[in-house]
């Protein structure tokens, strides 16, 4: 498995506590990329290239997880749900704290909590945990030689790919801003923001898709979101992912559901902003283990390449 991937998959990064992921990305930047911009929602802004056009590739950095609600007399901590995802995909799972204390996830009467194998309020205070920490779901990396199974790989994906793409592109005659958004969980605040203040002449959200949706297959490419929920996609841009698909000879498949996803936040700011969506299949996406193609990575990141230097 690609290393940075896997540092990717190892680093917590809970909406409101991106610092960390944050901090990796900064590191795994190459060193000729020098205009890079922190802004008041913690989102880090990559501009790469200029011209009359910006573009804005857009990607979240937040996972899904869990806060304490409270502490129970017998030591077990009950939480509350960070990002859209089904308590019975994640229970029994193992989760840990940003202290490093790790627990049981359990359900109980449809709440959630975490069991640190403790016995009292008093012993978990103890040991530095307290109402309004936050903790991440934990899991083993499996590197299957052509696919990746693991916890956290749909929300750590687009992540990856934007920091290959950045990695590749060479001569660009346009302006491209790279946004490594912040809580994408909670409505695609940093999205937002961050569209608002790039103004973009357009934008491609890259993001992961449930591999279960209306036929949609990992090792079959790409896929582009024609609709969801609240958004659908521009037609050029939709012509511009197809016509770099066909070009490169990558297979991309296609869906409209239910769901919403940062483009469907970016595209209502300003006067509005063309907005489209690729996403990379995941096969059992919003649980504790997810899985995922290599190629259907990779190729996500030649369409990008391929579209922001044409």
């Amino acid at each position: 498995m690609d290393k940075l991937f896997n540092e990717l998959l190892d680093t917590l990064s809970l909406s409101g506590s991106e610092e960390y992921i944050i901090k990796l990305i900064k590191k795994n930047l190459p060193e000729n990329v020098v205009n890079i911009n922190e802004d008041k929602m913690g989102n880090l802004i990559v501009k790469v290239g200029q011209g009359d056009k910006k573009i804005m590739i857009c990607t979240h950095t937040d996972e899904k997880g869990l806060i304490a609600s409270y502490i129970e007399k017998d030591g077990k901590v009950r939480v509350e749900k960070i990002g859209d995802f089904n308590n019975e995909s994640v229970q029994n799972s193992i989760v840990s704290f940003n202290n490093g204390i790790k627990g049981k996830l359990i359900s109980s009467n449809n709440e959630l909590l975490i069991d640190l194998g403790m016995n009292s309020r008093d012993e978990v205070l103890k040991s530095g945990i307290r109402e309004g920490y936050v903790a991440g779901i934990t899991g083993s990396i499996v590197d299957l030689k052509t696919k990746i199974l693991g916890s956290n790989i749909s929300d750590k994906a687009g992540i990856y790919i934007l920091l290959k793409t950045i990695e590749q592109v060479k001569e660009l005659h346009r302006e491209i801003n790279f946004v490594f958004s912040t809580q994408g969980q909670l409505g695609g605040r940093g999205a937002r923001a961050a569209a608002y203040s790039i103004d973009p002449d357009y934008c491609i959200v890259v993001n992961a898709i449930n591999s279960n949706d209306k036929g949609i297959s990992i090792d079959k490419g790409p896929v582009l979101k024609i609709m969801d929920k609240t958004l659908i996609g521009n037609n050029k841009i939709i012509s511009l992912i197809e016509s770099a698909a066909e070009k490169n000879n990558i297979n991309i498949q296609r869906t409209s559901n239910r769901d919403s996803s940062l483009g469907s936040f970016v595209h209502k700011e300003r006067s509005g902003i063309p907005t489209a969506e690729i996403d990379v299949p995941c096969r059992y996406k919003g649980s504790s283990i997810e899985l995922v193609s290599i190629e259907d990575i990779n190729n996500t990141e030649k369409l990008i390449k391929d579209i922001i230097e044409a």
